[in-house]
């Protein structure tokens, strides 16, 4: 949420250039490398839970890392997270690869 000063307003910017969309942040280097890197780290953690209720999963914040929780749906055939990037994109992001992950790891350990 932009807080606006009074007589004052915030317009986005007509162009999205490397001027101003931030790039780098320090905390990205803890989780460093691809989208398969990052959904290990969430399995890794235990941080994937199934809701029964709700019927979804969510995937819970790397500690340090961020703060945020994403839920995943099943959407007909697919996934869907509520994240910036799958929400904006419509490529699967670090959260559904976990999900899939998860449910990897945990059929093969049923199989067994």
């Amino acid at each position: 949420m932009i807080k606006e000063e009074p007589n004052q307003t915030y317009e986005l910017p007509k162009v999205i250039d490397y001027k101003n969309v931030l790039y780098y942040s320090h905390h990205a280097k803890k989780v460093k490398g691809t989208v398969r890197n990052k959904a290990k780290k969430f399995v890794d953690l235990g941080l994937i839970q199934y809701d029964k209720d709700l019927k979804c999963f969510f995937c819970n914040p790397i500690p340090g890392y961020n703060k945020s929780r994403y839920k995943i749906e099943k959407v007909d055939s697919d996934f869907e997270c509520d994240c910036q990037f799958n929400v904006t994109t419509g490529y699967m992001c670090s959260h559904i690869l976990a999900v899939f992950l998860y449910l990897k790891i945990k059929n093969w350990k049923n199989d067994r």
